[in-house]
């Protein structure tokens, strides 16, 4: 018979979900964990806090820096396995948080990368740190696409957002429209975008009125 587009694509991600399952049992054989520990973690890839000197007001409704970092470390104080979808290790990113948290031996990551350089530069970034495991997945469209159908494949009940930016937007408006049951909490950083000399907010904080899936911490 013909093959149609959606078999197709459970097939493409047959050695992903294999790849999980190992990954998450090697996990579950270190740490007495439940599976409600587990939670996706997504956030600004750069321009966290920056070192520049004079910089503007910080916009509404977003935290400064170490009172972020310390809420984001408070929030993850129960989920003790994240899952990143393609973000390398970088000290102005969300992942440096996530950094720290495997090197304190508290946390594991599961890196979700697209075969091919994708894959290589991930690898490499966290070089180093400890507690990081890795799954390969099929070259896929765009990023937002990526954290999709990592969600899709992972049963992980929370998603805890470090900032965001359109990327997250876009998938929590496709997880949002699928009728996703995952409970999203936003930690309010803002991102430093320095070509254009200017913060740039949360892109989540617009969707959180009237949503009982999407809350705001640190308020």
């Amino acid at each position: 018979r013909s093959v149609k587009k959606c078999d197709w694509v459970d097939l493409k991600m047959q050695k992903a979900a294999d790849q999980w399952a190992a990954v998450l049992a090697e996990i579950f054989g270190k740490l007495e964990i439940e599976p409600c520990a587990i939670t996706h973690f997504k956030g600004y890839c750069r321009g966290l806090n920056p070192q520049a000197k004079h910089l503007p007001a910080l916009p509404p409704g977003s935290l400064p820096w170490e009172a972020a970092k310390k809420v984001v470390h408070d929030t993850l104080s129960n989920h003790k396995v994240l899952v990143i979808d393609g973000d390398p290790a970088r000290n102005n990113s969300f992942t440096q948080v996530a950094c720290d948290l495997c090197k304190n031996g508290t946390h594991h990551v599961v890196l979700f990368a697209m075969a091919g350089k994708h894959m290589t530069s991930c690898v490499q970034s966290w070089q180093g740190i400890p507690n990081v495991h890795f799954v390969e997945m099929p070259q896929l469209r765009d990023f937002s696409q990526l954290g999709v159908e990592v969600m899709n494949l992972v049963a992980a009940p929370h998603v805890v957002v470090f900032g965001g930016g359109p990327t997250v937007r876009k998938e929590w408006e496709q997880a949002h429209a699928g009728g996703s049951n995952k409970q999203w909490t936003v930690v309010p950083v803002a991102q430093w975008e320095s070509r254009k000399n200017q913060w740039w907010g949360s892109a989540l904080l617009d969707c959180v009125p009237g949503d009982p899936k999407l809350t705001v911490a640190g308020f």
